[in-house]
């Protein structure tokens, strides 16, 4: 199985040093995944020198004695859309450094578990390439503890093959709304986490504002939820998008809204970001 490399956003650019960026707390989400699928994977569990990738509170690959480190781990279970390839289990995202993130696409077959890597940044692909080779890069890296691992009937949070919400981030998919996103924003496409809605969702809703339906996006920025958030206003019917982006105290409306619906931005904004405050 492998995915079109615009699926996913890695950068790397000394792939073989271990970076120094603290492991951030992980969630429930995080701690059940590394029960679920923590481990060494490789392309030949028997061989020593085979290259081998490692799921725990970091993400790791080894080659020989070149290393690549990810920290700051995310499970995210809907990472590939609401209709994932049949074997896909889970996404973990980690950061090698600032926006600079190593993926593992877990997935199961009738032969197990195996784990891929993909690269977006030509110079991420470029990195791995140089560090594995073309043929290891493309390779499925097989599970090698799996006489020690407990069976599992299903995915962790795994998108079902209807789900009831799409993730904020798949909108990017939409090209009328990346157009109309990416002309709202304006300066602030500059901003990755902002330009991608590459952060925590919870998912997308139809909601009522300033009299029209409007599809209502909220993202945060990753480990920093609390002070760098934003929420969206899609109407697919009259092709626009509002938003406030919150930074740091600093608000920015996006879209030109009316009176009226920047005061219902505000409203949404306070109740996804500053419940029980």
């Amino acid at each position: 199985m492998r995915y079109s490399s615009s699926r996913l956003a890695v950068a790397m650019t000394f792939f073989y040093l271990t970076t120094s960026n603290p492991v951030a707390a992980l969630g429930m989400l995080e701690t059940e995944s590394i029960k679920l699928y923590g481990g060494t994977y490789s392309t030949e569990c028997g061989n020593p020198t085979a290259p081998r990738v490692r799921v725990a509170e970091k993400l790791t690959i080894e080659q020989g004695n070149k290393r690549m480190v990810g920290n700051n781990l995310m499970a995210a279970a809907s990472y590939l859309g609401p209709e994932p390839p049949p074997d896909y289990q889970m996404a973990l995202l980690s950061e090698v450094r600032r926006d600079a993130r190593l993926i593992f696409l877990i997935s199961r077959d009738k032969r197990g578990l195996y784990v891929e890597l993909m690269g977006e940044d030509p110079k991420v692909e470029a990195a791995l390439i140089a560090m594995l080779g073309r043929t290891q890069y493309k390779a499925q890296y097989r599970d090698c503890d799996v006489t020690d691992r407990v069976p599992l009937t299903k995915p962790v949070q795994a998108p079902s093959a209807k789900p009831t919400t799409i993730a904020s981030w798949d909108y990017l998919h939409d090209r009328p709304f990346q157009a109309l996103y990416r002309k709202a924003l304006g300066p602030k496409a500059s901003i990755s986490w902002i330009a991608k809605l590459d952060g925590p969702s919870s998912g997308t809703k139809v909601v009522s504002a300033a009299g029209a339906d409007y599809r209502l996006l909220a993202v945060c920025k990753p480990h920093d939820c609390g002070d760098n958030n934003l929420v969206i206003l899609y109407s697919t019917t009259d092709k626009t998008v509002f938003g406030k982006i919150f930074e740091r105290d600093r608000s920015t409306l996006i879209g030109n809204p009316s009176p009226a619906l920047a005061t219902e931005l505000e409203r949404l904004w306070k109740a996804e970001w500053r419940q029980g405050t």
